[in-house]
């Protein structure tokens, strides 16, 4: 039923499309023929305007089905989006990984610890002191790579860096992305490394906001 329904819901995008794309050759043409056709009214002095106004009025009539493509194609993705659950799905995709996310985070900040605690050591109090520094000094570097990591992954989901982020803003970007990685849109392929690196993304984007907005100045 599932796939019914995707394959019902990229047709109708598709035809709407295609319409759209017929209707924009037809208006490049439709203005160029009807200028032609009012120079030569106005030229020959024809008291007849019948073809003129006929011609006229099937523009109106593209425009109205323009407007009325743009209209079924918005709400294509709404109806679809309520009747296949996406956003019920979304939650799922994201649930999946989060947990897989958290541990390998955790697991990499725990080993890096540990390096940096073999590494510099503290056998005495100067060696200490310079474990303190080192430390100090990784820690600054990491927050600051925050900022140029933050807008990289800004850009990576297309949200303006010149913008105030806000929650609601990445959450939107968030939705876009992940369906573009969906296995229902990418037949054949195995999305799953691209899904988890989105999902890593959005949670990044969310913990650091507050650090990124700060550094910003907003």
């Amino acid at each position: 039923m599932q796939i019914i329904g995707r394959g019902m819901q990229f047709l109708l995008t598709g035809i709407c499309l295609l319409i759209k794309i017929i209707i924009n050759v037809f208006w490049k043409l439709y203005i160029f023929v009807i200028g032609i056709l009012l120079f030569f009214t106005v030229l020959m002095n024809i008291n007849s305007w019948k073809l003129f106004w006929e011609f006229l009025f099937l523009g109106f009539q593209v425009l109205v089905a323009g407007f009325l493509t743009d209209f079924v194609n918005s709400w294509t993705g709404k109806i679809f989006g309520n009747i296949l659950n996406e956003e019920e799905e979304d939650k799922d995709i994201f649930e999946k990984y989060k947990k897989q996310f958290f541990y390998q985070n955790k697991r990499s900040e725990y080993n890096s610890e540990q390096s940096n605690y073999s590494s510099s050591g503290y056998s005495n109090y100067s060696g200490y002191s310079e474990y303190k520094e080192n430390k100090y000094e990784n820690y600054s570097k990491a927050r600051d790579d925050i900022v140029k990591k933050y807008e990289e992954y800004l850009e990576y989901f297309g949200i303006n860096t010149k913008m105030k982020i806000t929650l609601k803003i990445i959450k939107k970007a968030y939705k876009t992305k992940i369906k573009e990685v969906h296995p229902d849109k990418n037949p054949g392929k195995d999305t799953t490394e691209e899904t988890v690196k989105v999902n890593e993304i959005k949670e990044f984007l969310d913990i650091n906001l507050e650090y990124y907005l700060m550094k910003r100045g907003f």
